[in-house]
């Protein structure tokens, strides 16, 4: 199932998208960044989320690719 999720990443930069973590394969997933606080405040861009592997108690490990566009004027 497909859920969708918001995260802060960098101590301030929030992203909105769905899991990129399906069975019974994954696959890279584009978030949307939605904005952020502090010197992330108005950033635009978009987070790839990829799973590159499984730890020993079986949780995702996951790489986020940031790409950053723009800033809103403030």
């Amino acid at each position: 199932m497909r859920m969708l999720k918001y995260f802060a990443l960098l101590a301030g930069l929030i992203t909105q998208g769905f899991n990129s973590h399906r069975f019974p394969g994954s696959i890279p997933v584009a978030h949307a960044i939605v904005g952020g606080t502090g010197v992330f405040s108005g950033q635009t861009g978009e987070v790839i989320e990829e799973v590159i592997g499984k730890n020993k108690t079986g949780a995702f490990n996951l790489r986020y690719h940031i790409k950053i566009k723009k800033q809103a004027p403030k």
